[in-house]
C-alpha cells in the first residue's frame, strides 16, 4: 500500500509540473495493481471456501481497477512506454510480494529474470527515438 501512496504522489507531482513521465508512472501504478491481482489470485488456491470466495471477489475488483488505470495511462503516454513499465512492475512486484506476504521462496533465476526485465525497460525507455 505504501507503494501505491508513493506512486500517487509521484503522479500528482508529474501532472502539476507537466512532465512526460506521468504516463510512465501511471503505467507502473497499473503494474502494481496487476501484481496485487496476481497475488490475490494465488491466495484463492488456499482450500478455505471463505478465503476462496473473498479473494475471488477482491481479484475481480483489482482487475477492474487495473483495467481503468491502464486505460488512463494509455491516455497520458504512448503504449510503447506504458506497456514495458506495466509489465516490469507486474512481474517484479508479484514475485516480491509473494516472497514477503505469502512466504514463497525466490529462486536465483527469478532474481536474474527481474534484473534482465529492468535492464530491458531501461534500454527501451532511455534509448528510444521520437518519431
Amino acid at each position: 500500500m505504501f507503494s501505491l501512496f508513493l506512486e500517487g504522489i509521484l503522479i500528482i507531482i508529474s501532472k502539476l509540473k507537466e512532465y512526460k513521465a506521468a504516463g510512465l508512472i501511471i503505467g507502473f501504478t497499473a503494474g502494481t495493481f496487476m501484481a496485487f491481482q496476481t497475488v490475490s489470485k494465488r491466495i484463492t488456491a488456499i482450500p478455505n471456501p471463505f478465503l476462496k470466495l473473498a479473494f475471488s471477489i477482491i481479484t475481480l475488483i483489482i482487475a477492474l481497477i487495473t483495467f481503468f488505470v491502464t486505460q488512463f495511462a494509455f491516455s497520458k503516454a504512448k503504449a510503447n512506454m506504458v506497456v514495458p513499465c506495466l509489465t516490469s512492475a507486474s512481474i517484479s512486484l508479484s514475485i516480491l510480494i509473494g516472497v514477503i506476504v505469502l512466504n514463497e521462496s525466490i529462486l536465483i533465476m527469478q532474481i536474474i529474470g527481474i534484473i534482465i526485465v529492468i535492464c530491458g525497460i531501461v534500454c527501451l525507455t532511455a534509448f528510444r527515438k521520437e518519431i
